[in-house]
This record gives structure tokens, sequence and C-alpha cells, in this order.
């Protein structure tokens, strides 16, 4: 009889053995797993415009405050899918942007065209979003004095402009009126000069 109560015993043993074993393998399992999962509660940055004011302990308290912004430029949804979306949802002609709400502000390549100096002294330069000339116009409002290269450029020469969307030309291949904000002559999507 005590043979078969040591086994049981050495039974009882090897089997709480094994659960403790299994125990600390998921366990430690489970602590290495969420050691290198990323964070999933990591706020979203955001950005926001605001005024600096001046510092207290200046000397000069009666100076204005400094205004800071931010810009975001979209980079998507590109010429083409807001062209083919807006003509899906409406039809032919040049379509004015609403008052009401705020214009697109777009980063987006385009092939040099040509521009041509207006009577305010602001260029109006025509892009090609496709290379081989049959895309997508995009008819920007450049402030030349601000980009002399502009007139120094190439016919298919690629370059970055950033802007507000003020209006689209649905007839044909479509055109996207932008006044622009920065160029990049440069083959980088990043903003600035």
């Amino acid at each position: 009889m005590k043979s078969n109560s040591i086994k049981g015993k050495e039974l009882a043993v090897l089997v709480g053995m094994i659960i403790a074993f299994v125990l600390v393998l998921s366990l430690t399992g489970l602590y290495f797993r969420n050691r290198q999962a990323p964070e999933k509660n990591k706020e979203d940055i955001t950005l926001v415009e605001g005024t600096i004011s001046p510092d207290q302990n200046q000397e000069h308290t009666n100076s204005e405050p400094v205004k800071i912004g931010s810009d975001a430029f979209f980079l998507k949804p590109s010429a083409d899918e807001v062209l083919t979306a807006l003509k899906e949802a409406a039809g032919e002609g040049i379509q004015e942007l609403p008052i009401e709400h705020p214009p697109m502000k777009v980063m987006w390549p385009g092939y040099f065209f040509s521009v041509e100096r207006t009577e305010s002294g602001e260029g109006l330069m025509q892009l090609d979003v496709d290379e081989n000339g049959f895309g997508v116009v995009l008819v920007c409002s450049v402030k030349l004095d601000d980009y002399p290269q502009v007139t120094k450029l190439t016919q298919g020469q690629k370059i970055w402009v950033a802007g507000q969307v003020t209006a689209i030309d649905m007839d044909g291949t479509g055109g996207v009126h932008i006044t622009v904000e920065y160029i990049r002559f440069d083959d980088g999507p990043t903003t600035g000069q």
C-alpha cells in the first residue's frame, strides 16, 4: 500500500512541476512579448497655431506677440485623384471652391511647361503632373520676386509646388489652380527652398 501512495505522491509532484514549468514559461513569454510591443496609447502629435508673448522680464514689454504657425501640405490625394473624384461627383467646367470651406493645402510634383508674367508682376506657371505631358495641368500663381529661378526652368524639369488649391477646371485632362507658397527645385517632397 505504501508503494501505491508513494507513486501517487510522485505523480502529483510530477504533474505539479509540469504545470509550474508551463506557467513560468507562459509568463516569461508574455513578459518579453509585451516588452517588445509598441506602445498603443501614445498620443498623436498635434501642431497648432499660436502666439509667442513677450517675456514679462524683458525690458521691451510693449512689443507685439510674434505669430507662429504650422502648415500642413498634403501629398495625397494626388491631382489625378482629386479630379477623378470631382468629375464623378459634379460635372464639367471650372469649379470655384466654396468660401465656407478652407482651401486644401497640397504639395504635388509637376513637370515645368511654361511661365507668363502677369500685369501684377506675378507669374502664371503651368506644370503637368505627368512626365509625358498628357496629365492634369497645375496652373500655379507664383511670386516671381520670391522665386526668380522659375524663369530659368527648362521644359520638362520636375519641381515640387506647395500651396492652396483655389479652383479646379474639369474640362479635358483637367487643371488645378494653386496659389504657390513654396517651391522645391530638386526632387525631394519636403517644403522650403
